[in-house]
């Protein structure tokens, strides 16, 4: 006994173990498959299309086979002990069968790797269990096995004592058949001692009898205690066949566990370092109670797959993992010595957590009843068992599930019957509860009227239709803005209600959803059904008049999936946001700000946050008064921040910068200022040299400094060609035939421009005269001009702009005494200021300024410039013009000081006539 329990049992854990490992690895990768969304589509398809359930291979199990249903649920089959094994890269059914190979015996597909001794001094079993292997000896050399199936049989390992090893789907039962009272006589089974051998683990007592451990302590194997019984009982009282007790039959039929009416003794278990220790009761094993045989079975199975009985009259023995192939009995008998039975059943349900239950099922067959009559067995959710369960330590006996009635007599149904239960409740719990497991317990409804007794064989299957659970949507986002607790997004002032979306999808590809959108406690907004995987885009519930912006405050909201069969996803993680519905304060300009700077040049820009205390940023644009969409200079210290404008080309700019808060509100307004780049080499001087007569040309100087020149010649009649050296100036009378002109705007009148010229109106008496002019036929934009006063001249400068309107400002001017005088008219465009500077004898300056006085060059289709009269020809000048400059930038003191210099310059050559 103690060599079969040593070897046997230990074999049957480690067994065991491996089973429990290998399975609970499957399993748990077929969870992890369906929890990376494989929806099966394949296979849903197919059972749409043909209206049938379709199983899914990839998500076998050793104890499940899953099929996907034509209304896009799946169906689980799973059964209380392994039906199929992973063997050569494949699934293959269970088959127990022993065979001999290479001297070693072996199961053809068993749930878990087991080796038996071929005979000889071969060690009795060996079991590899996640990693730990336990090799386990008999006491002496063993005799080669005879093989019956999925028992070897050992003969005469002691005289008359027969070692049989029984591999089952449960574990292995090693069963000492002690045949006679001399064989039981023999000192060998006093105390079978067996040599044990655990390779990366250990193995010690346990309350359930015996563990094996790996290195870090886990359990991976285990064995109930020991028991033993007699043949006392009747073998064949219930099918009506008796067969003497020492006959095959019986001794087949025992093997596999005790009999109603026989008894039944415990078997004191000793475990050591290197050995396990067998002591069976002596009062057991011989004396005038005892009707032989008598059987030893230190049983071992493996924790993954559980199933049990309780056994009144054997109220502190174990009975876990039997296997007998007539059924176990459950309910009260007393034709065979008297039994009171229970029966436990553990199924894996790790693959349904969280799951909708659609329906679940405990299916069953019946191999007896003790008559025709319909009596319930009803089933319980129970507590956990283990293999310590025995009839004084049940597991708690919870809800009652369901009941069914159901016969299997040989004059009603002798070939028996299948039973099955409703245990949706129970199953629904345990997938809400997320436990990996759920355990029921079978009991009679009667367990005192004999005529209630049943046996159903230990195949229990659990069918459960269930839903899968959509995914936990996710990409929540409101307005496009990634949002959760954390993020906290910040919207600016809108009049349409924020945007909501998330992402809902299933693991069900069959299935539709929708969401269920939450809204800080005040109900769920709830989207209509669509295909998925899609985007659920909702707005979020403000109230608020249609035209008035979202208030300003704190707002929150989660996604939930829901499936078209009523599953409910949990809640992804609530998006929490914030609604600021006031705009920034318009920003300020910091520091010093040039009104002008060269086309080479970059300049710097400080901006602050104004009156505001909540402004992150800012945003720029030059000559664009649209608003950017968002800042682009982030905010620093105390709210300032710093950017270059780049290189401009000449002209007149206006900067306009607005701020922005944490919520992307911009101010209403930008800070505006305008500034010019001034290219002060863009001149055009145009000198007139009479020398050459009537036909001679102005030269023009290069304008840009860089581009090609241009040859800009105005015609011109000389009044005096008979004296040239004195006659320097351009001479002009109403009676010129031909004035000067050039038909070329050359000035950008948006811009700062000044145009300026040495004059002389040569003590005439008109009223008013136009010296230069710039416009065409009927509209002058650009004038100077000479109104006679009391004392002589004034000099006007005269715009007038597209509105129509005439601007003007006048200086002191001409007294009326020959004499040339330099006349500057300058427009600043960036502060709207009109300015007229006359140099008298060119050395006394005398100036006047027009401010506010905003101008928008009419639009000319034939700018010309004209010398001595308006541009319709009027207003014609008399007197002398010469040294004509038109510049693109207003007047500046060093260009004054060069048309000075060119004046002296002309004056001394005149007195010199060195020119």
């Amino acid at each position: 006994m103690l060599g079969i329990l040593k070897s046997g049992r230990f074999g049957a854990i480690a067994a065991a173990t491996a089973l429990a490992v290998t399975a609970g690895g499957l399993v748990s990768l077929g969870t992890v498959q369906e929890a990376r969304a494989i929806a099966f589509a394949t296979e849903f398809a197919q059972a749409d299309t043909t209206g049938e359930p379709v199983e899914i291979e990839s998500a076998r199990t050793p104890t499940d086979t899953v099929y996907a249903n034509p209304s896009g649920t799946l169906t689980r089959e799973i059964a209380v002990s392994p039906v199929r094994v992973r063997q050569d890269g494949g699934w293959t059914p269970v088959d127990l069968t022993l065979e001999s190979v290479d001297g070693v015996i072996r199961p053809k597909a068993s749930p878990f790797p087991v080796e038996l001794s071929g005979g000889g001094d071969d060690a009795l079993s060996r079991i590899s269990l996640s990693g730990v292997t336990t090799t386990m000896s008999w006491v002496e050399d063993l005799p080669e096995p005879r093989l019956d199936g999925a028992t070897a049989t050992y003969s005469d390992v002691f005289d008359d004592v027969d070692l049989r090893m029984s591999v089952t789907d449960g574990g292995i039962r090693q069963v000492l058949v002690v045949h006679n009272e001399e064989a039981a006589q023999n000192p060998a089974l006093d105390r079978l001692q067996l040599p044990t051998v655990v390779e990366k683990g250990s193995m010690q007592s346990s309350a359930k009898g015996l563990s094996v451990l790996d290195e870090s302590g886990r359990e991976v194997g285990g064995a109930a205690a020991p028991t033993m019984w007699d043949s006392s009982g009747d073998a064949g009282a219930e099918t009506q066949q008796p067969a003497r007790s020492t006959s095959p039959e019986a001794i087949d039929e025992r093997t596999e566990g005790p009999l109603d009416g026989d008894t039944v003794s415990p078997v004191q278990l000793e475990v050591g370092d290197r050995h396990v220790a067998l002591t069976p009761e002596e009062d057991a094993l011989s004396g005038s109670e005892v009707t032989y045989p008598v059987y030893v079975d230190p049983s071992v199975s493996p924790s993954a797959y559980s199933w049990a009985m309780a056994f009144q009259q054997h109220p502190n023995s174990s009975f876990y993992k039997w296997t007998k192939s007539n059924g176990e009995g459950v309910g009260y008998q007393n034709y065979n010595g008297v039994s009171r039975k229970r029966l436990f059943f553990r199924f894996n349900t790790e693959a349904i957590r969280g799951t909708q239950i659609i329906g679940a099922t405990l299916r069953a067959r019946m191999t007896f009843s003790s008559s025709c009559a319909m009596h319930a067995t009803r089933v319980y959710k129970v507590g956990p068992f283990s293999s310590s369960l025995t009839w004084n330590n049940q597991p708690a006996w919870r809800q009652h599930l369901a009941s069914a009635s159901q016969v299997a007599f040989s004059g009603c149904n002798a070939n028996g019957a299948d039973v099955s239960w409703n245990v949706k409740s129970g199953v629904q719990e345990t997938a809400n509860d997320r436990n990996q497991s759920i355990a029921l317990g079978i009991r009679q409804a009667s367990e005192t009227n004999p005529q209630a007794w049943r046996r159903y064989k230990h195949t229990f299957r659990l069918s459960i239709e269930y839903n899968r659970t959509p995914w936990v949507p996710v990409g929540t986002t409101i307005n496009n803005m990634p949002c959760t607790l954390t993020t906290n997004p910040r919207l600016g002032r809108m009049t349409q209600p924020p945007q909501m979306r998330a992402r809902a999808s299933d693991r069900d590809s069959e299935d539709t959803v929708r969401s269920r959108i939450g809204n800080n406690g005040n109900g769920e907004d709830v989207s209509p059904y669509g295909a998925q995987p899609r985007w659920v885009v909702r707005n979020f519930p403000v109230s608020k008049a249609p035209t008035d912006p979202v208030p300003s405050g704190e707002y929150r909201f989660r996604y939930r999936t829901q499936d078209n069969h009523g599953a409910t996803s949990n809640y992804a993680e609530k998006c929490k946001f914030f609604v600021d519905a006031d705009l920034a304060a318009v920003p300020s300009l910091e520091g010093e700000f040039p009104d002008s700077w060269s086309p080479g040049q970059t300049q710097q820009v400080t901006v602050g946050p104004g009156d505001g205390n909540d402004t992150v940023g800012y945003a720029w644009r030059v000559n664009d008064d649209s608003r950017p969409p968002a800042k682009t200079v982030n905010a620093g210290s105390g709210g300032q921040a710093t950017f270059t404008l780049p290189q401009l080309p000449a002209g007149r700019h206006t900067l306009r910068v607005w701020a922005y808060d944490a919520a992307n509100n911009p101010s209403d307004a930008p800070v505006e200022r305008s500034f010019e780049v001034i290219d002060e080499s863009s001149i055009w001087e145009f000198d007139f040299d009479e020398e050459q007569g009537p036909s001679s040309a102005a030269d023009g100087t290069q304008f840009p400094v860089g581009t090609a020149e241009r040859a800009l010649r105005m015609s011109f009649i000389d009044t005096d060609p008979s004296n040239p050296t004195i006659d320097r100036m351009l001479a002009l009378t109403p009676q010129t035939q031909t004035l000067p002109a050039l038909q070329e705007q050359l000035l950008d009148l948006d811009a700062s421009f000044t145009v300026a010229a040495y004059l002389d109106p040569a003590g005439t008496s008109e009223d008013s005269m136009t010296a230069v002019s710039l416009g065409e036929q009927g509209t002058d934009a650009v004038t100077i001009e000479a109104v006679s006063t009391s004392e002589g001249f004034e000099y006007v400068f005269r715009l007038r702009g597209a509105d129509g309107v005439a601007r003007e400002v006048r200086a002191d001017g001409d007294d009326g005494a020959p004499g040339t005088m330099l006349v500057l008219a300058s427009y600043n465009a960036v502060f709207e200021r009109m300015e007229l500077v006359v140099a008298n004898d060119v050395q006394a300056i005398t100036s006047a300024v027009l401010t506010d006085a905003p101008f928008v060059a009419p639009a000319l289709s034939a700018p010309t410039w004209t010398l001595g009269a308006a541009s319709d020809g009027s207003d014609r000048w008399t007197g002398a013009v010469d040294h004509l400059s038109i510049a693109q930038f207003p007047v500046n003191e060093m260009h004054v000081n060069h048309l000075i210099d060119r004046g002296r310059f002309a004056d001394e050559c005149v007195q010199t006539g060195a020119c």
